[in-house]
C-alpha cells in the first residue's frame, strides 16, 4: 500500500471513529458557531495531510485531538483579530441573545460565557463523558488542571443558569 492510500485509509478511520466526538467538541467550544463543519473538515484535511508525519508516539486518537486543539486556538485567534478589525471606529453593538425555553439552548449560551480552557473541560467531562487523564491527555494538561477547571466552570455555570431563573 503506498504512503497516499494509507493516509486516506488513516483518516477516513479516524473520522469514523472519531467525527462525531471532533464535531460536538468544536461546536460546543466555539459556542455554536455556525462554521463547525467547515472547521472539522479542515481538521481532518490536517490530519490527512501531515500522516506521513505521524511519529506513533501516541494512539492516533491523542495525535487527532492535538491537531483538534491547535487548530482550534488557531480558528479563535483568527476569529478575535477580525473582531477587532471589525470594530475598530465603531461601537460595539450588544450581542443577540436566542430565547428559547428549552434548557440545552440555556446551557448552550451559558457556555459561550465561559473561558476558552473552561468550555474545552466542560465538553470533554460533561458533555463527551471523557476521564480527568483522558482530558488531560488531549488538553496537554495535568489530571489537577482539569479538575480545578471543571470545578470553576461548573460553579460559573451554576451561578449563570440560577440567575437566568
Amino acid at each position: 500500500m503506498n504512503k497516499q492510500t494509507e493516509a486516506c485509509e488513516a483518516a477516513k478511520t479516524l473520522f469514523e471513529d472519531h467525527g462525531d466526538e471532533i464535531y460536538r467538541y468544536v461546536r460546543f467550544a466555539l459556542g455554536n458557531c455556525n462554521d463547525t463543519e467547515d472547521i472539522v473538515q479542515d481538521i481532518f484535511l490536517k490530519a490527512l495531510c501531515s500522516w506521513s508525519k505521524f511519529e506513533h508516539r501516541s494512539t492516533s486518537r491523542t495525535w487527532l485531538w492535538s491537531i483538534t486543539r491547535n487548530h482550534l486556538k488557531d480558528v479563535i485567534r483568527k476569529k478575535a483579530r477580525e473582531k477587532n478589525h471589525l470594530l475598530i471606529g465603531t461601537e460595539r453593538l450588544p450581542d443577540v441573545a436566542v430565547h428559547d425555553p428549552t434548557i440545552h439552548l440555556e446551557l448552550e449560551d451559558s457556555l459561550r460565557l465561559l473561558t476558552l480552557p473552561q468550555r474545552q473541560v466542560f465538553t470533554l467531562r460533561v458533555i463527551m463523558d471523557r476521564t480527568n487523564i483522558e482530558a488531560a491527555q488531549i488538553l496537554g494538561w495535568t489530571p489537577l488542571r482539569v479538575r480545578v477547571t471543571l470545578h470553576r466552570a461548573l460553579k460559573k455555570l451554576e451561578g449563570l443558569l440560577i440567575n437566568d431563573c
